[in-house]
Parts: C-alpha cells; sequence; structure tokens
C-alpha cells in the first residue's frame, strides 16, 4: 500500500467520524424514544446537540491546530472522544444522552477540520480538489458500512452496543493516527499563540465575500443532508414500516450513491472545474426539492418514486461538499485550520438547526423535508451566481 493512500486512508476515517456517529445509530431513533420515554422530536435533539458540539469544537480546534500544529489537537480531541462514546452507552436519561453527545460531537471535530487542514498543508489547486475527492470516497465508505453494521448491532444486541463499537473505532483512530500521521505544519508556518489574531483571522474570512460564498454553499449542501438523515429514519420506518436493518440497507445503498457521483466527479475535474460541477449539482438539489414538495403537498404515496429521490439527495451530497471546499479554499491566503474551521463550523449548525425542524409538521410528514432540501439548493445556486468565473 502506497504511503499516499495510507495517508488517505487515516485522513479519510478521521473526516468520517462524524457520519460513523450520526449514522450508525439513526436506524435506533425509535427504539431510543421508547427506552427514554420520549418523542421523536426529543429523539432527534440528540443529533442536534451532536452536531452542535461539531460545530462548536470547530471554533477552537482549527486556529488551535494552525497555533500548535495539527497532531497534538487530533490526539487529544480523539482521547475525549473515546471517553464520552463509552460515556454514553451507559446514559441513564435522555438529557444525560443529549449532554453525551455534545461532548462527542465537541471531540470528533477534531477529525473533520484537522483531516481537512493537513490535505491543505500538501496539496493545492486541483490536486487539493483530487486528494479531497479520495478523502470523500474513503469517507463515503462510513455511511455504507456504518447503518449497516448499526442496524445489525441493533438487532442483535441493542442500540447502546453501538456507542460500545464507536468506543473501539476511537480507539483505532487513536493508535493509526500516532502511527502514520506526520506534523504537516511547520514551527515556522504557525500563528503565534495570540487569540487577538485567531479572531482577526475569522474577520478576514467574513470580508472574504469568495469564500462566503463558497461556504453558504457548503453548508447549505451538508445541512440538506442532516435533514434528510433525521426525516427518513421515521419516514421510512413509521410510514412504510420499514425494519431497522431494511432501513439501513436503504441508506448504504444511497451512500453508494454518493461514493459513485464523488469519483465521476474527481475524475472530471481535469474537464469542468469546480464551479462548473456545482451548477449542476445545486439545480439538481433544487429539482430535488420541487420533485419531493409535489409529492407532499399531493399526498402521492409512490415508495420508489420517494427512494428514488432519497438516493439522489445522497448522490449529491459527496461532489457537492468536495467540489465547495476546495473552491472556498482556492479562495483564502494561508489560516488554512481557521478556513477550513469555518466551513465545518457552520455546516454542522446548519446541520443542528434543520435537523429537529423536519417533525415539525409530525414525524411522518414529508412536508418540512422537501422545503428545505428545494431552499437549501434555491439559495446555492443563488449564491453560486454571485462567483466570477474560476479557471484554476
Amino acid at each position: 500500500m502506497s504511503e499516499r493512500l495510507k495517508f488517505a486512508i487515516v485522513l479519510g476515517s478521521l473526516a468520517a467520524v462524524p457520519p460513523i456517529c450520526t449514522e450508525m445509530y439513526v436506524a435506533a431513533f425509535p427504539i431510543i424514544g421508547e427506552t427514554f420515554n420520549v418523542s421523536a422530536t426529543d429523539v432527534q435533539l440528540s443529533l442536534t446537540s451532536s452536531l452542535l458540539g461539531i460545530a462548536t469544537g470547530q471554533i477552537f480546534i482549527g486556529p488551535l491546530s494552525d497555533i500548535h500544529g495539527r497532531k497534538k489537537p487530533l490526539l487529544l480531541s480523539l482521547l475525549i472522544f473515546i471517553i464520552a462514546s463509552f460515556c454514553c452507552a451507559i446514559a441513564a436519561s435522555m438529557p444525560q444522552f443529549i449532554l453525551l453527545r455534545f461532548i462527542q460531537g465537541l471531540a470528533g471535530s477534531g477529525g473533520v477540520v484537522l483531516s481537512r487542514s493537513i490535505a491543505y498543508d500538501k496539496y493545492k489547486g486541483p490536486s487539493l480538489t483530487s486528494f479531497i475527492a479520495l478523502l470523500m470516497i474513503i469517507n463515503g465508505i462510513a455511511p455504507i458500512l456504518s447503518p449497516v453494521l448499526g442496524g445489525q448491532i441493533i438487532n442483535l444486541f441493542s442500540w447502546r452496543a453501538v456507542f460500545r463499537f464507536l468506543t473501539l473505532c476511537g480507539i483505532a483512530l487513536f493508535a493509526a493516527s500516532l502511527k502514520i500521521l506526520p506534523e504537516t505544519l511547520e514551527e515556522k508556518d504557525r500563528m503565534k499563540a495570540n487569540w487577538e489574531r485567531v479572531i482577526v483571522s475569522f474577520l478576514i474570512l467574513f470580508r472574504n465575500k469568495s469564500y462566503l460564498a463558497c461556504m453558504v454553499i457548503h453548508c447549505l449542501i451538508l445541512g440538506g443532508m442532516f435533514a434528510y438523515v433525521s426525516a427518513s429514519t421515521f419516514i421510512l420506518q413509521v410510514v412504510y414500516d420499514f425494519s431497522p436493518v431494511e432501513f439501513s440497507l436503504c441508506f448504504a445503498l444511497n451512500g453508494l450513491g454518493s461514493i459513485i457521483v464523488t469519483k465521476f466527479s474527481a475524475n472530471m475535474i481535469m474537464l469542468y472545474n469546480e464551479q462548473t460541477q456545482l451548477k449542476v449539482i445545486t439545480r439538481v438539489f433544487t429539482f430535488i426539492g420541487i420533485a419531493l414538495l409535489g409529492i407532499s403537498l399531493f399526498n402521492i404515496h409512490i415508495l420508489p418514486l420517494l427512494l428514488v429521490l432519497l438516493f439522489m439527495i445522497s448522490s449529491c451530497i459527496g461532489a457537492g461538499q468536495c467540489n465547495a471546499f476546495s473552491l472556498a479554499m482556492h479562495h483564502i491566503k494561508g489560516n488554512a485550520g481557521s478556513a477550513s474551521g469555518l466551513l465545518g463550523i457552520t455546516s454542522f449548525l446548519m446541520g443542528a438547526i434543520l435537523s429537529p425542524l423536519v417533525s415539525l409538521a409530525g414525524e411522518t410528514s414529508l412536508f418540512p423535508l422537501a422545503l428545505i432540501i428545494f431552499l437549501c439548493g434555491t439559495i446555492s445556486m443563488f449564491s453560486l451566481s454571485t462567483l466570477s468565473v474560476s479557471h484554476h
């Protein structure tokens, strides 16, 4: 195995921490509700708290990695993730579980932001896009394997066993990061330990209109994904009577679609740049939203049609996220940790906001999800139109 592939596998696995945390237990939402005797919205708050944790963590870990290097903050975050995952498995109440999910997300944020920052340290331009696409493909294996594995663990043992498994995953990632990942940010390239500089680095990003436009697209695409994750478990299991295993298999198939489209996108990057690809992706997202609104408003119950549209949502995610990230990083100069962190912060905040909204009209209503996907696509199209044409 080449060093580049080993490097990519470890970074891709670190970037996969949030989808593993989300999609491995999502099939258990109805069961968790029964365990703690709470509503669907309360259960979805455990997803929201995790996403808030991931967003909050990136506020600090991105800039910290620009000051102290990438490796030490990464190893510390993984250690906290291991402890939090174990505690989730023994949570005694829903409020306790929600708090522990926040801490787990907070720690898991290290893998998200630092995997991308490390990639940025080593690659630039189209090479960065290609490498990020490779990470997304490796990362994309998580949405395929984790729901299937999670469904089997829930079926054979319990939902708590999922978090014991996540504890073991954390230990494996800690060992792999310690052994395989080098420190990619040299002392001379680090920021001085001055939080005033950190604040300034964020302010510079907020004045960068091109970066902000890409950030909006990135966070809306990822936010749409979390809305889809949160809504689909109840719609398919409650309305269409899918078992946890059937739901997880469906979810895994959708994850496969994301990998295929991301791989195709990476292969096409020299012919069609990130901006061109995002035009197609944002239009498809908008079309899916319109189709879902039609299904909801006219009360159409055609399961194959719904499954195709959910598959299309998932297929857009990886390529959209990859191209939006690379395009955003193309518009910055330095402070990659802060820039990568801000992309993550806004994306997971958006996910935290949108996830509980999908059940506002009832856990079995498709309308909130349809509206969210439509708005995410439409606003992304508008943001993309504000960018000048990129030729890099």
